[in-house]
C-alpha cells in the first residue's frame, strides 16, 4: 500500500515566450537594468524548488498544473511551461504520464465555440499528445467508457487524482440576433475618427461580445462518475481523491472581483458531485491566491455532510501572485491521510529561497456519523452541554448511545462542575447544590459497598481494582 506521494502543484504561471517582463523594482534614475520575464523567474523557481528535492532526497508522485500556463492564448506558453516542468523535475520521477494538465480560461483559443478543436489545439498539442494526463474535453472525447488517460492513480489505488476541464465556455464569444447584429458590425464607423481610432473603437466594441465563463457539463460529470466507480481500489479500502481543476469553489481570499461569470455557473452541481463522490481535496488556481481551507458541502436535508479540503494556488504575476508552486505531501494513506503544504516564493538571485511555514491538514475526521450509530458531545462548558443533551435525547436523534465530554476548567477552584439547568429535588441554593453533589460523589467512589453481599460492583471498586484485587 502506498504510504505517501508527494506533487509538485504549479498554476497560473501566464508564460508568454519571454516577451513579458515582470517589473518587481522600481528603476527610475538608470535606464538598461533589465526586468526579469516571466520565463525567467517561474526557471528560477523551479531550480529553487529542485534543490530542495534533491537536498531531502524526495521523488515526485506527479505533477499538478490548475490552468493558464500561457497568456491569452500564446501557444509559446504551453511549449516553455511544460519543458521546464521537465528539464527540472525529470530527476525526481517526472515524465508526461504523470504530469496531470487542465485547461485556464487563457488557455483556450478566444473567441473558438465550446468543444471546437480550434479551442483546444494548443493545449493538446503541448499536454494530450505527449501523454499527459488531462479531462475529458466536450465533443473533443466521444468515448462513454472511462478511460485511464484522463486520471492518475497509484498503482494499489490507494489515491487518484481526477482533471476537471472548467474552461470549455471561457472567453467565448456571445452571438447576436438578426436585429442587432447588422447596427452592431457598423457602430464603429463614426464620423470624424481616424482608421486606426475606429479600429481601436471595433476591438472595445468586440471585446463586449466575449463572455469568460466557467462551466463543467454534466456529460464531463457523468463520465467523472463512471471513471471513480471503475478505479475503486481492491479489499474495499479506503481511497484519497483529488480533484484538479482551474476554477474555484468559491472565493478564496478577502479581494473582491466584481464580473460576469466570476463563479462556475453550475457551482451547485459541482459541489454534489464533491460530496457524492467524497472528493478528499480539491486543487484550483485561477484567482492568484494561495490559501488551504476545509469546505463544507451537505445535502438539501442537512445531513451527509461532507468536507473537503480546498487548495488555491497563487500567480507568478499580479498582486496578489508571488507563490505559483508549492509541494504537496500526503501521508497516512489509505486510513489516517493529511497532507502537509509548502509554498515557494519567487527567489531573487543570490538570497535564500522563501519557503512560507508549513501547513498540515488532517484528511479525515476524528467522529464520523453512522446511522444508529453513538452521539457525541464535546465542549468546555458544562450548561451547553447539559443543554445540547437534553435537546438530543429529547429529539431522539442517533437511536444509539450518547457520549458526553467534558472539559472541566482544572483552575475553577473546589467546586463541582454541575449545569446550572439541573434541578436537584429540593434544593434551590448553590451551596446546598454543591453539598449535595459532593455526597454523590464520594459515594459513588466508595472502595466497597456496605450492601457488598447485595451489590458486589460498587463503581469505586471497579475503578481501584487493578489485576483481580483492590488498588
Amino acid at each position: 500500500m502506498t504510504k505517501e506521494a508527494v506533487f509538485l502543484h504549479v498554476t497560473d504561471a501566464h508564460l508568454d515566450g519571454g516577451i513579458q517582463v515582470v517589473k518587481r523594482d522600481d528603476h527610475k534614475e538608470i535606464s538598461g537594468i533589465d526586468h526579469p520575464t516571466r520565463n525567467r523567474l517561474m526557471a528560477s523557481t523551479f531550480q529553487r524548488v529542485a534543490e530542495v528535492l534533491s537536498s531531502r532526497h524526495m521523488q515526485l508522485a506527479g505533477v499538478l498544473f490548475s490552468g493558464d500556463a500561457t497568456d491569452k492564448s500564446k501557444l509559446a506558453g504551453h511549449k516553455h511551461l511544460y519543458e521546464l516542468i521537465l528539464d527540472h523535475f525529470s530527476d525526481f520521477g517526472i515524465e508526461a504520464a504523470n504530469i496531470v494538465a487542465v485547461p485556464g480560461n487563457h488557455d483556450v483559443l478566444r473567441g473558438s465555440a465550446p468543444g471546437s478543436a480550434a479551442r483546444y489545439q494548443d493545449f493538446q498539442s503541448v499536454w494530450r499528445v505527449p501523454g499527459c494526463v488531462t479531462p475529458w474535453l466536450d465533443e473533443i472525447d466521444k468515448a462513454s467508457e472511462p478511460v485511464e488517460g484522463h486520471m492518475l492513480a497509484a498503482p494499489e489505488r490507494d489515491w487518484l487524482v481526477l482533471p476537471i476541464n472548467s474552461s470549455n465556455w471561457s472567453q467565448v464569444k456571445l452571438g447576436l440576433n438578426d436585429t442587432i447584429a447588422p447596427v452592431w458590425e457598423k457602430l464603429h464607423e463614426v464620423p470624424g475618427l481616424k482608421m486606426d481610432e475606429r479600429a481601436a473603437l471595433r476591438e472595445s466594441l468586440d471585446d463586449l461580445l466575449h463572455a469568460d465563463m466557467a462551466r463543467v457539463s454534466e456529460e464531463q460529470l457523468e463520465y467523472a462518475r463512471k471513471l471513480l466507480a471503475a478505479t475503486q481500489p481492491p479489499h474495499g479500502r479506503r481511497q484519497l481523491r483529488i480533484a484538479v481543476l482551474h476554477h474555484h469553489l468559491h472565493s478564496p481570499g478577502l479581494r473582491e472581483e466584481v464580473k460576469a461569470f466570476a463563479d462556475l455557473t453550475n457551482l451547485s452541481l459541482v459541489r454534489t458531485f464533491i460530496r457524492q463522490q467524497k472528493i478528499d481535496v480539491v486543487i484550483h488556481g485561477h484567482k492568484h491566491e494561495s490559501t488551504v481551507g476545509y469546505d463544507y458541502i451537505d445535502d438539501d436535508a442537512g445531513g451527509d455532510v461532507h468536507r473537503t479540503l480546498v487548495i488555491s494556488g497563487g500567480s507568478l504575476i499580479g498582486d496578489g501572485g508571488g507563490h505559483p508552486v508549492r509541494l504537496l505531501t500526503f501521508k497516512g494513506m489509505p486510513s489516517t491521510p493529511e497532507v502537509t503544504v509548502q509554498e515557494f516564493g519567487i527567489p531573487r538571485g543570490g538570497a535564500l529561497t522563501e519557503i512560507k511555514p508549513q501547513k498540515v491538514r488532517r484528511l479525515w475526521q476524528a467522529e464520523e456519523a453512522l446511522p444508529g450509530g453513538p452521539v457525541v458531545l464535546q465542549g468546555s462548558d458544562i450548561d451547553v452541554l447539559y443543554d445540547r443533551a437534553i435537546k438530543v435525547v429529547g429529539d431522539g436523534l442517533g437511536g444509539g448511545a450518547l457520549v458526553v465530554h467534558l472539559d472541566a476548567d482544572d483552575t475553577a477552584g473546589d467546586d463541582l462542575p454541575l449545569p446550572r439547568a439541573y434541578e436537584v429535588p429540593g434544593i434551590k441554593d448553590d451551596a446546598g447544590r454543591q453539598k449535595w453533589l459532593g455526597e454523590l460523589v464520594r459515594w459513588w467512589q466508595e472502595p466497597h459497598s456496605k450492601l457488598a453481599v447485595r451489590l458486589p460492583q460498587a463503581h469505586g471498586a471497579r475503578m481501584r481494582r487493578f489485576g483481580g484485587k483492590l488498588d
